[in-house]
């Protein structure tokens, strides 16, 4: 749990994070929920992290190692099967599914997932998502003659806010 979001662990490792050719040990927790690569504040403080916000920059041990600037803002959210289905020929099913987290503050906050196809003969319907980032479902149909196994983890599409 963070931030009082529950977060589906997969696992856990050490791995050594390379900066600037140096490797620092890194404990890390493995989830399908979160986009993007967060530091606990046991590692920032084992490495003497300082976030130097006026001047924009990010010290690891001393040293300036990634601009605190980004780019452009991040607004993909992916939605992803969540258990593996076999969907008959023909009907419409709901999928179940799950979609991540860009941030812990905007969790769960629902969106739209547009029309795709993900096997052949295998479309997402565009579906409206509720606020939560767990147990929703996606509209899918199969418009082949067989059954078609969609395996937990393929992405159904991106989730957009649908304000456009």
């Amino acid at each position: 749990m963070a931030n009082n979001t529950e977060l589906l662990v997969t696992g856990e490792v050490n791995l050594p994070l390379v900066l600037d050719g140096r490797y620092l040990k890194t404990f890390a927790i493995v989830t399908p929920d979160v986009e993007e690569v967060m530091l606990g504040a046991d590692w920032l403080q084992t490495h003497n992290c300082l976030w130097d916000f006026r001047n924009s920059q990010f010290y690891i041990d001393g040293r300036a190692v990634v601009p605190l600037k980004r780019r452009r803002a991040i607004h993909c959210r992916r939605v992803f099967v969540q258990e593996d289905v076999v969907v008959q020929p023909r009907p419409q099913v709901d999928m179940p599914a799950r979609t991540t987290i860009l941030s812990l503050q905007q969790r769960g906050a629902g969106g739209v997932v547009e029309s795709r196809d993900i096997l052949p003969g295998v479309y997402v319907g565009r579906t409206l998502l509720p606020d939560r980032h767990r147990d929703v479902c996606v509209r899918v149909v199969n418009t082949t003659t067989r059954p078609q196994l969609v395996r937990s983890g393929t992405c159904l599409g991106n989730l957009s806010s649908g304000d456009r």
